[in-house]
């Protein structure tokens, strides 16, 4: 029978195994795995071979050892002793996490290299907590940091060892949020962005429109990228805005901060009409370039008097013409700009005369018409039997054409004259005025005769070229007598004899001219007629 003498094989130690025979022994022989084991640095045989010792003993020692015995009539072999070299513990080693999230399940395991098995126990922050290699925790908290420690103890080579581990349970990022620092993002203005987090963070980026963000002149980060500045704030940089934090166990997305930049107003401009007619109504429109959009004050001629991008006048007077202004105001930059407009408020024409203000048109002299309108013109042309009339070597017009004048009046003036007036609502041609030049008288002619008998009336006829018609006195010897084209004596006496004197006057030119027959009045002549006599 094999046998081990004294302790127990463990690694690096001396150990010694005896063959334990009953009945005399010639020789002894020993065998590993099946074969023969001789004698070599570390093994040896002593006492005629009972005793094997191994100084110090392997893992390679590790086997089935049998010894046989032998005498002059028999020979027996041992059953195997089965070496095993006890050793450890050695390499020992943690797995597990090191970084874990708030209310994670945790399993450590303890490994080492030991025989027989050693027995394990856990230690966290010196404290013992459990036994086994395996040690779980659920649901862990930031004060489940710090040192795990676990111990093997070989209870045969009466070893330890221990390995540690440090645990780092981390919050979870729970919320990140951006948000501006300060004022609004004004144009030109320096703007700033934080990115507020619950929760411990390693580091930040941001990205804009989903595209990572880097810094460049006009962009930088501060604050461990916690803060994002733009100096200054530009229309390219609108967009949506999202910072990303992370720690060790988590990373979180803020949601998008949609940033526009805040500018205006300018370019403020009115649209609507600068004139109309009374009765009518009138909307003006006001636009400007701004963000957040404007808002709208309406004031005519210095005083406020509505609101809103829109301004709607109805049933228009006279008193409603004039400067209307629109200011537009960013509540946010603070910043106002203004436009105005003038509206004119004009009536239809509906009265047009081409007048002559009592002037006559006498030949030889100047002569106006006067275009005369019921509402304000902008316009006037002048038609002569239905032709535009410019200017000549004897016609002219006033500023605006508001006067024609013909300077010396010809016959050729006669004809039919209109003007045609202007305005921003309307047109109207006044009706014909018939210009007919007044002239005379000339050419004034007597007729009559030159004798006559007593008794008996002298029949004389006057007449003059003259437009108007001329009118007519009589004279005899100096004396009027008589009005009338024709005049026709008393019956005669022979004092009917002398001068008889014919004026033709014409009122309008104010001019006259005078023809005198001679008659003589005498007794009874047969068969004798006066002659047509005239005087100019």
């Amino acid at each position: 029978m094999v046998m081990e003498v004294g302790e127990p094989p463990i690694l690096n130690w001396t150990f010694t195994l005896s063959c334990n025979v009953t009945g005399p022994v010639d020789s002894v022989h020993w065998m590993m795995n099946g074969s023969y084991l001789h004698s070599d640095e570390r093994r040896s045989l002593s006492e005629g071979n009972m005793t094997l010792t191994f100084s110090p003993v392997r893992h390679s020692d590790d086997g089935s050892y049998q010894c046989s015995a032998f005498n002059a009539v028999s020979n027996r072999t041992s059953s195997g002793f089965s070496l095993r070299v006890n050793y450890g513990p050695e390499k020992m080693a943690i797995s597990g996490p090191s970084i874990v999230a708030t209310g994670t399940n945790v399993t450590l395991t303890c490994s080492d290299s030991s025989w027989p098995p050693s027995e394990v126990s856990w230690f966290f922050n010196g404290s013992r907590v459990a036994t086994g290699p395996v040690y779980q925790k659920e649901s862990v908290s930031p004060a489940d940091s710090g040192q795990y420690n676990c111990t093997a103890h070989n209870n045969i080579t009466g070893y330890s060892r221990s390995a540690t581990k440090m645990l780092t349970v981390i919050d979870v990022i729970s919320m990140v949020m951006v948000n501006k620092v300060d004022g609004p993002p004004e144009l030109n203005m320096t703007f700033k962005l934080s990115c507020d987090v619950t929760g411990p963070v390693d580091s930040t980026y941001w990205m804009r429109n989903g595209t990572y963000l880097q810094s460049n002149d006009r962009t930088s980060f501060s604050n461990r990228n916690m803060t994002l500045t733009f100096s200054p704030v530009e229309h390219s940089d609108n967009g949506d805005y999202q910072c990303v934090a992370m720690n060790a166990v988590s990373e979180r997305n803020s949601s998008e901060y949609m940033l526009m930049v805040y500018y205006g107003p300018w370019g403020t401009a009115i649209t609507g009409p600068h004139v109309a007619t009374p009765g009518s109504n009138v909307t003006f429109s006001c636009a400007a370039t701004s963000w957040p959009p404007s808002v709208y004050s309406w004031y005519f001629n210095g005083s406020m008097v509505g609101e809103g991008p829109l301004m709607e006048l109805t049933n228009l007077t006279f008193m409603d013409r004039g400067e209307y202004t629109c200011k537009a105001h960013n509540s946010v930059t603070g910043k106002n700009s203004s436009a105005s407009t003038n509206l004119r408020v004009v009536a239809l024409l509906t009265v047009v005369t081409a007048d002559p203000k009592n002037e006559q048109p006498i030949l030889g002299r100047s002569f106006r018409l006067t275009c005369s309108a019921n509402s304000e013109t902008t316009a006037i042309y002048w038609m002569k039997d239905g032709m535009y009339l410019g200017w000549n070597s004897n016609v002219s017009f006033s500023e605006g054409n508001v006067t024609m004048t013909i300077e010396s009046v010809t016959h050729a003036d006669n004809g039919d004259y209109q003007c045609t007036a202007h305005n921003d609502v309307s047109k109207k041609t006044s009706s014909v005025y018939q210009l007919k030049v007044k002239f005379g008288p000339y050419n004034v002619m007597v007729s009559g005769p030159e004798m006559a008998e007593t008794g008996s009336p002298a029949t004389f006829d006057c007449s003059a070229t003259s437009w108007p018609p001329s009118v007519y006195s009589w004279y005899f010897n100096d004396s009027m007598v008589a009005n009338g084209s024709v005049y026709t004596t008393e019956p005669l006496t022979v004092g009917g004899s002398g001068n008889y004197t014919c004026m033709a006057l014409n009122w309008v030119t104010g001019m006259n001219s005078s023809a005198t027959a001679e008659l003589r009045v005498i007794g009874e002549v047969q068969g004798y007629h006066g002659l047509l006599k005239s005087v100019q």
